[in-house]
């Protein structure tokens, strides 16, 4: 009995000292769209796959964030805090609040795994980092927030003649491939980026529109650098063998310095199938 006592005790002390640790912090971020950070490589993949649930088809959403920082030495994060919001206006909630070695966070944390949210879709990631290096022996603390909005494509947009099949800075690839063995789809997506500014950033979404006109978030890559070189998917996107793939439509917005240039693009999508 005094034993478990003791423990709960250590436990209440341990999490009341937390609410008072410098960097924690349960408020929403209030951030602005940032365009580029020239010490911290950062991004957030919103993908979205429909699914089969009592004859109706929903959609799942995936929250995957990178991040790099790239200056200096003796790299650490000290907190880092992700807020989501759907189109309810329901906030959600990711953080960190343990200080860690920035070369464990220099790979992809996909942290929300395929989960239905509350209504039908994200609208919005805020994202916080607070973080420190040494710079020439000196200790430099940092902090970047900033918020991406998610782009949308309207039904009354899939006639519209703005969706053209080649872009002169951009080719995008979907490798879409099915097994024999399986009733899903495996897809990656690559995008190469042609003679654009380093300093930048683009903000890319994708749709899945079936033969009837349905349309389903697919990929969504959000404040992803130029910097950070071509983007090439790490892993398969599957889908189970539910719906009639017809098209993809993509939308990107590229920001350079207090410019911002939008391109919109279309493909078929032609399913191989691998032994």
């Amino acid at each position: 009995m005094k034993r478990w006592f003791i423990l709960v005790l250590f436990a209440c002390l341990f999490f009341a000292g937390c609410r008072t640790m410098k960097g924690l912090q349960y408020d929403k971020i209030v951030a602005e769209h940032e365009v580029y950070h020239p010490d911290l490589n950062s991004y957030v993949l919103i993908n979205a796959k429909p699914v089969l649930e009592k004859d109706t088809i929903k959609v799942k959403y995936a929250i995957t964030i990178y991040a790099n920082i790239v200056a200096g030495t003796g790299r650490y994060f000290n907190y880092y805090q992700v807020d989501w919001t759907t189109d309810t206006g329901k906030i959600d909630q990711y953080y960190h609040i343990f200080k860690e070695d920035a070369r464990k966070r220099s790979y992809a944390q996909n942290f929300f795994p395929y989960n239905y949210v509350d209504g039908k879709q994200i609208t919005k990631v805020d994202i916080l980092y607070d973080y420190e290096y040494l710079l020439q022996e000196e200790k430099i603390a940092a902090k970047v927030q900033y918020s991406e909005e998610m782009m949308r494509l309207m039904p009354s947009e899939l006639t519209d003649s703005k969706f053209v099949n080649s872009l002169e800075n951009y080719q995008i690839e979907l490798i879409a491939l099915k097994r024999k063995t399986e009733a899903v789809n495996r897809f990656k997506l690559n995008i190469r980026f042609i003679d654009l500014e380093e300093a930048s950033h683009i903000d890319f979404q994708s749709w899945i529109v079936t033969n009837d006109g349905d349309i389903y978030p697919f990929y969504g890559i959000y404040h992803y650098q130029i910097d950070n070189g071509d983007f090439i998917s790490v892993g398969d996107e599957i889908i189970a063998d539910i719906i009639d793939f017809k098209e993809m439509f993509c939308k990107i917005k590229y920001y350079h310095q207090d410019e911002v240039y939008q391109e919109y693009y279309k493909m078929n999508i032609v399913i191989g199938e691998e032994s």
